[in-house]
């Protein structure tokens, strides 16, 4: 039998998830899986770190331990800041199916977005000069600021020095008739 790493063993001890074959408190996959609803096999390997767990089965399970959800999720390694699931607004069904699409693929792409953030070590900063006013444009649009508030937010960048006009070769000059 493996052994079930912390913190999940004291969080299933807590709870008394034990297995009862044994005089001291182990904790019990089993118990637990049975406690959140779920087969054993799906809990142990999300304990063991063996499958990206869904959504749904952390928060079972983290219902069977009563522990926060976002602390579950730490354990399993998955990004979540809140604990309420997000719930889609009734005006969804106002928007045309493409619509719903794109709203579906920006948050899975905002999500990703925070997953990686969340699993990649901090870069180094470098030695470039931080981007014109220019480069930031898109980004104050994207958020959909208007023109003035894009204008205003520029305000805070240094204009980025002009680059060197490229020399043209040496032409032949034309001699004047006359």
């Amino acid at each position: 039998m493996r052994e079930i790493p912390e913190p999940w063993a004291s969080a299933m001890v807590a709870q008394n998830l034990t297995d009862s074959r044994y005089a001291d408190d182990q904790a019990s996959i089993g118990r637990l899986a049975a406690e959140a609803g779920l087969h054993k096999t799906t809990v142990s390997r999300m304990i063991r770190g063996d499958v990206d767990s869904s959504p749904a089965n952390v928060q079972a399970v983290a219902d069977a331990l009563h522990v926060d959800v976002v602390e579950v999720s730490r354990w399993v390694k998955q990004a979540r800041s809140v604990t309420k699931p997000y719930d889609i607004p009734p005006e969804v069904h106002q928007l045309d199916e493409r619509e719903q699409r794109a709203l579906t693929e920006l948050i899975r792409a905002m999500a990703a977005a925070k997953e990686r953030e969340e699993h990649e070590p901090r870069s180094t900063p470098t030695t470039e000069p931080p981007p014109g006013r220019a480069a930031h444009v898109s980004e104050f649009a994207q958020r959909g600021l208007s023109p003035k508030e894009i204008e205003a937010a520029l305000s805070e960048y240094p204009e980025a020095p002009a680059a060197p006009s490229p020399k043209k070769p040496p032409g032949k000059r034309r001699r004047a008739v006359g």
